[in-house]
């Protein structure tokens, strides 16, 4: 009798043993996706960083680390296994995330660890650039806030946390709310002098609008300097 159960148990462990071995060798193998970005009218776009997001749960983890080439060439090394959604970005030339996500739609697997994909940006926004500076000292600030609203648009819009300089894209070709706040000074609205009972702006694909903001001090945060 007891014989027999030995003979079972280890029965049950030799076909437990390919199974066990199968998912360590599933969970340690990584793969990759390799790939070429070409501008919206197919021209190599290098310059730009390429990027990967994957979702776990109810979060969404972006990773915009890997460099394209001058040929428009990448390579994106250690990925686990999963799906993946892949795109291009070149903030200071407009291509954001906002505006370039969520991409294409790779999967890798044990049986294709590597993916090559061809991404093609998507049309870009509009480029703010300058700085945001204390009105009394022309120091930079830190840790400020640009927060931007399409109104034509649903509400279309977000915030970008800034220290100092900026490069911040906006939705291009509408007007747009522009608000700009810091701890301790007073809040900054975008207006434009030709039109100052209608404060939004508006900037095509591609193109920069030159934004160098004074922000002044609260009485008591500039009686602490």
């Amino acid at each position: 009798m007891h014989g027999e159960l030995r003979r079972s148990i280890l029965l049950l462990f030799l076909a437990l043993v390919p199974c066990w071995a199968q998912t360590r060798r599933s969970s340690a193998i990584e793969g990759g996706i390799t790939g070429t970005v070409l501008t919206e009218d197919g021209q190599l776009a290098g310059g730009t960083k390429a990027c990967t997001s994957a979702r776990s749960g109810n979060n969404t983890s972006t990773n915009c680390l890997v460099s394209v080439d001058k040929e428009g060439r990448f390579t994106i090394e250690h990925l686990k296994l999963g799906t993946y959604q892949v795109f291009a970005i070149n903030d200071a030339d407009g291509y954001s995330i906002e505006n370039q996500s969520p991409g294409q739609t790779v999967t890798i697997s044990a049986d294709q660890p590597w993916e090559n994909v061809t991404i093609r940006l998507l049309p870009r926004g509009g480029v703010l650039v300058g700085s945001i500076t204390d009105k009394l000292t022309g120091e930079n600030i830190h840790r400020a806030q640009i927060r931007f609203t399409a109104i034509d648009r649903d509400g279309e819009g977000g915030t970008s946390l800034v220290d100092g300089e900026f490069h911040v894209t906006i939705p291009a070709n509408c007007d747009v709310l522009v608000v700009v706040m810091a701890n301790g000074y007073k809040g900054w609205i975008y207006t434009d002098g030709a039109n100052p009972s209608r404060p939004v702006l508006s900037v095509g694909a591609g193109e920069r609008k030159m934004m160098n903001v004074q922000l002044e001090p609260l009485p008591n945060n500039s009686a602490s300097r």
